[in-house]
């Protein structure tokens, strides 16, 4: 699993890196208000992608058989239905979109940054499904490009767009979209090709059964995840919805990379694991994607929340780098827990196929999510939206992992954890000492030094047995 998970590190490195230049630059470039404004578009694409699209991606997820293709035949017809479900989603989302938008006005996003939604909803669409099935069938090289070449575009196409257009705001969304062009070119042909002629019903249905209950479930992250940025705009304002969705994109891109990451190579393994060996199987596997997880995205959370002051110094721009600050280490716990819920406890639902579980785990966290933040907000301000997302995903992952059992027990590597919060600490209190300046090189040098720790700490003590882990790596290498 590890050279599978550094094999697609890429697709996580370099939209990370990107998504960090994108903080330095749009927060210099444009106002917390306009920045704002792209942060709900962007919420809305999201919202839209999901609960329409989603199905269909994770359809090509669940179908597609793991590893590179065997059976050449049954993996067109799968693939070539796949995509006539999407054909038929984006008519049905072109015939009511448009005549919505026309009829409604909207209190921040105008109806030209609407109208910019179509295409990119499409677009981001269809290249999620594209890429769900390179995952699938572990196509590292043209993953890694796709996901790649969409980061690096949407930042240096905003960037040369921006002054273009009189509003910012449609510049920004014009860079993402024709990013997404771009990318999409290569695999149109074969959209075309394999979703012509007679529609594959059969399968159609059955991708529909699968991925209705997640249409759902998807709608319902969305509100766990983004329906505070409405409110905040709704409550506080446009400038206060850039301020907090800096600080949130900081920090839960840093550790949504991780999670997805790992789970790239892990849940295909898992995946493989049920369909050969069963549920024990499955299980032995999932215990050992959880330690990864474990091992990787604790002491992750602890290094940011430790360093929060000297990441926004480097990464944000002035105008909003005070009101950020604050807000990045309850937002870092609740991305941690978010990470364990949706890429580890989740899994119990997709693995077994039945997905309806996961409206009944999400549901509760959801109504919880809009009611506290409708108190917090006029109360608190953005700490208390930062702290009911906290307490949200902490809520979701005790859900997700009780309503699990009832389909598929996924254990809970508590080894792992232990071991990774005593190294964590040891790394918290090693960074609280050195207490670096703000300045990029410092910032550069504290991460090293808490990396260095952090794994030192798990060799000293031994920790899960990472002297033997190591001993056989450099057995391998010697090899």
């Amino acid at each position: 699993m590890l050279k599978l998970v550094t094999g697609f590190a890429p697709a996580q490195i370099i939209p990370g890196l990107a998504s960090f230049l994108a903080v330095y630059a749009f927060t210099r470039l444009t106002s917390p208000a306009v920045y704002g404004v792209y942060a709900l578009a962007i919420a809305l694409v999201l919202l839209l992608q999901s609960t329409l699209f989603q199905w269909v991606q994770v359809s090509a997820m669940r179908f597609s058989r793991p590893g590179q293709v065997t059976d050449p035949l049954r993996d067109a017809k799968v693939e070539g239905a796949i995509y006539q479900s999407w054909c038929l989603m984006a008519l049905a989302f072109v015939a009511v979109y448009l005549p919505v938008i026309a009829a409604l006005r909207f209190h921040s996003l105008g109806r030209d940054a609407l109208l910019m939604l179509l295409p990119m909803v499409l677009l981001r669409s269809l290249v999620s499904v594209q890429q769900a099935f390179n995952r699938s069938r572990l196509r590292v090289l043209r993953f890694n490009l796709v996901e790649t070449g969409q980061a690096i575009g949407t930042v240096v196409l905003g960037v040369a767009l921006i002054g273009v257009f009189r509003d910012p705001v449609i510049g920004l969304l014009a860079g993402a979209t024709l990013s997404s062009l771009l990318v999409a070119l290569p695999g149109l042909g074969r959209v075309a090709r394999l979703s012509s002629g007679l529609l594959d019903l059969r399968r159609i249905r059955d991708y529909l059964r699968y991925g209705a209950p997640l249409t759902g479930a998807y709608a319902l992250n969305f509100v766990l995840s983004s329906v505070d940025r409405f409110l905040i705009e709704h409550i506080l304002g446009a400038d206060a919805v850039g301020v907090y969705s800096v600080a949130y994109s900081l920090v839960d891109r840093s550790l949504a990379s991780i999670f997805i990451a790992i789970n790239f190579a892990a849940f295909p393994l898992a995946v493989k694991a049920i369909e050969t060996g069963g549920v024990p199987a499955a299980r032995a596997q999932l215990r050992r994607n959880g330690g990864m997880l474990a091992m990787v995205a604790i002491p992750s959370c602890v290094g940011i929340a430790t360093l929060a002051g000297p990441l926004a110094s480097v990464l944000i721009g002035p105008e909003f780098r005070d009101g950020a600050v604050p807000l990045m280490a309850p937002i870092a716990l609740g991305a941690l827990l978010a990470g364990f819920q949706v890429h580890y406890f989740d899994h119990a639902f997709h693995l077994s196929r039945k997905t309806t579980g996961l409206l009944w785990s999400l549901l509760p966290c959801a109504v919880f999510n809009v009611l506290a933040n409708l108190w917090a907000l006029p109360r608190f301000g953005l700490d208390g939206a930062a702290w009911v997302t906290v307490a949200t995903y902490a809520l979701g992952v005790l859900l997700s992992a009780r309503i699990g059992r009832r389909v598929l027990t996924v254990p809970l590597p508590i080894g792992a954890i232990g071991g990774s919060l005593l190294a964590s600490a040891a790394m918290w209190a090693a960074l609280v000492w050195a207490d670096p300046d703000r300045g990029a090189l410092e910032l550069a040098a504290a991460i090293a030094f808490g990396i260095a720790t952090y794994w030192a700490i798990q060799l000293l003590l031994n920790i899960r047995n990472a002297r033997a882990w190591l001993a056989s790596r450099r057995a391998g290498r010697l090899a």
